[in-house]
């Protein structure tokens, strides 16, 4: 997943809005690795293989 998408999806959520940017920046690293790890786990086609590797903030 790319950081741009993970905002997207953080974007949807108001807590998100209420964290500081460095929080912000430590959350999209998070996600982006959990939602990898998924990848890695899983074969159910909600990853694609370019975007899996994109996780850099």
């Amino acid at each position: 997943m790319t950081s741009r998408k993970a905002i997207q999806v953080l974007m949807l959520s108001p807590i998100y809005f209420k964290l500081k940017p460095l929080d912000r920046k430590q959350l999209i690293e998070h996600y982006c690795n959990l939602f990898a790890e998924v990848c890695k786990r899983s074969n159910n086609g909600i990853c694609e293989k370019s975007d899996s590797a994109k996780t850099s903030v």
